[in-house]
C-alpha cells in the first residue's frame, strides 16, 4: 500500500479518535471525570500531532498547518493536565501544613490560582478546537 493511500487513512483513524475523546469531554459532569477525560484528549492530540507531522513530506502545506493545529491543542490540554497536578499537590501541601498546626491559607490561594489556570487552558482549549472543522480535515486527506 502506498503512503498516499496508508497515511490518510492512519490519519482519519487518529482523527476520529481525538473527535471522540473530545466529545466525551463535553458529555461529562463531574470535575474529577473531566479532568481525566481531557487528559485522554491530550492524549490522542499527541498522538494525532505525531500522525500530522509525519504526513507533512506527503500533504505538504496542508499537514503542516494540520498539525500546528493539533499542537496548539495538545499544549492547552498540557496546561489543563499541568494545573490537574499543582492543585493535588496544593491540597496535600495545605493538608500537611494543616496537620503540623501551620496555616494553609497561602497553599489555598494557589490552588485557586490553578483552578482560573484550568479553565482558561479549558475556554482555549475550545477555541482551538472551533478552528479544527472536521468536514475540512476529511477533504484533503481524502485526496
Amino acid at each position: 500500500m502506498a503512503s498516499r493511500e496508508l497515511v490518510p487513512r492512519l490519519l482519519a483513524q487518529d482523527d476520529k479518535k481525538l473527535r471522540t475523546a473530545v466529545r466525551d469531554v463535553g458529555r461529562t459532569e463531574d470535575p474529577d471525570s473531566r479532568d481525566l477525560a481531557m487528559h485522554e484528549a491530550r492524549k490522542k492530540a499527541k498522538r494525532l500531532r505525531y500522525a500530522a507531522e509525519s504526513a507533512i513530506p506527503v500533504f505538504g502545506k496542508r499537514a503542516k498547518s494540520y498539525s500546528k493545529k493539533v499542537k496548539k491543542l495538545q499544549t492547552t490540554l498540557g496546561l489543563h493536565q499541568d494545573s490537574v497536578v499543582a492543585r493535588g499537590k496544593l491540597r496535600e501541601l495545605g493538608i500537611q501544613a494543616n496537620l503540623s498546626g501551620e496555616n494553609g491559607f497561602t497553599f489555598g490561594r494557589l490552588h485557586a490560582l490553578e483552578e482560573w489556570r484550568a479553565d482558561r487552558a479549558e475556554r482555549d482549549f475550545y477555541a482551538a478546537w472551533d478552528k479544527l472543522p472536521a468536514k475540512k480535515i476529511r477533504r484533503w486527506i481524502r485526496r
